[in-house]
């Protein structure tokens, strides 16, 4: 979305006083007008107030939760640093009334992890962390589905996943990570290893045809609902993660994490079990100015296709207009 006018004008005149001033060099003077320009059209997709002299708590928060989702906290609060040069400039000091607090995780109410939590998440999993926490965050499993999952349900390349639904459940095809044969064959070795251990015990000792087990002495069980939450909850104490770490959080996070990447929506939905897009954006958590790259996605393509269609070397420009609220 183009900038009005008034906007663009009000971060020229900031950013040139500030490099006259010796507060700027010309090459960071390039970055604060891209940040800037980012998060005025930002707020005002959103529908919230853009104008330094007029932007309160809500427009900070708005920033400090909604805007970075895969950023860092510390390039957050540089982002928020730079708008608050704006804010000053024009008397506004919303952002020192707010007392703001930067812990390892800014954002407040959300449930997902950043990418640097999740990859950190990964690597201080051990033992039977390790494949529930690759099936819920990097496959997207359901808790029930990672209960249900058995040996038989292990094909190459893939997972015949037993999920929820009425009628016993749904059946769905889940494919592999690149990454998925390592755990699975560690994860295998190990469930081999206890089952020799109880039976050398008890030659009695029975494994569940559960793919995800446990041994308690000669005695071999299935994890319940609350076993595998404390399974995931430990591995995110021992990374340093100090929210509460559900498979909620694991499912979200391994899908926003695609987002991120680039991943198509519909594809997401596909590997979720989500029946509608619709579905996956609220599970997501996507906001309308991530969104909004698709319509900027769209209406290039189009552009292409007519400039193709009537011979046009040179794209229709977008007005430049703001609506009236």
């Amino acid at each position: 979305m183009a900038l009005s006018p008034y906007a663009e004008r009000l971060i020229s005149e900031h950013l040139s006083k500030a490099t006259r001033r010796g507060r700027l060099s010309p090459e960071s003077s390039k970055d604060y007008r891209r940040v800037l320009r980012y998060i005025f059209s930002s707020l005002d997709i959103a529908g919230l107030e853009w104008r330094p002299s007029k932007v309160g708590e809500k427009e900070i928060d708005f920033i400090r939760n909604d805007m970075f989702p895969c950023a860092k906290p510390e390039t957050v609060r540089w982002y928020l640093s730079i708008f608050n040069g704006m804010l000053k400039q024009a008397d506004n000091d919303v952002v020192e009334k707010m007392l703001l607090g930067w812990p390892q995780n800014v954002r407040t109410n959300v449930d997902w992890l950043t990418p640097h939590e999740a990859l950190a998440l990964i690597r201080s999993a051990v033992g039977v962390e390790r494949p529930v926490i690759h099936l819920e965050l990097r496959l997207w499993f359901r808790r029930i589905e990672v209960r249900r999952l058995r040996a038989q349900d292990i094909k190459e390349d893939l997972f015949d996943v037993h999920g929820k639904g009425r009628c016993g459940g749904k059946w769905r095809s889940v494919a592999w990570g690149p990454d998925t044969l390592a755990v699975l064959m560690e994860w295998e070795a190990e469930r081999e290893r206890m089952i020799e251990d109880a039976q050398a015990l008890d030659p009695r000792a029975f494994a569940p045809e559960n793919w995800i087990i446990y041994r308690r002495g000669k005695h071999l069980g299935a994890y319940g609902n609350t076993a595998v939450d404390n399974i995931v909850a430990s591995a995110a104490r021992r990374a340093g993660i100090e929210q509460s770490v559900s498979n909620h959080t694991l499912r979200r996070t391994g899908g926003r994490i695609a987002y991120c990447a680039g991943v198509p929506l519909v594809e997401i939905m596909e590997g979720m079990g989500h029946s509608s897009e619709k579905q996956t954006i609220r599970y997501l958590g996507l906001r309308v100015d991530e969104l909004k790259k698709a319509q900027e996605k769209i209406y290039a393509y189009l552009q292409e296709i007519e400039k193709e269609k009537d011979g046009s070397e040179t794209p229709r420009r977008l007005p430049e207009r703001r609506i009236s609220r």
